[in-house]
């Protein structure tokens, strides 16, 4: 349910959708078959890890600007 609706907000809402976790293959997967690939950002990250997880969202922010709904 996760990737359907980062899906939907990137295609059809226009949302910069960061997605964290913590493996790479489901989010590649999503990314390959999106029309508007560059509307995602992969945020990988172990987020039972708090230092990591703040240093991944911070780099997420930089990249994409503030967070607007979560």
């Amino acid at each position: 349910m996760f990737l359907e609706v980062s899906r939907w907000l990137a295609e059809h809402e226009g949302y910069r959708v960061s997605m964290v976790g913590r493996k790479a293959e489901p989010i590649n997967r999503l990314i390959d078959n999106l029309n508007v690939k560059t509307k995602i950002t992969p945020l990988l990250v172990d987020y039972t890890n708090s230092t990591a997880f703040r240093e991944k969202l911070d780099w997420g922010i930089q990249q994409n600007g503030p967070i607007d709904l979560v």
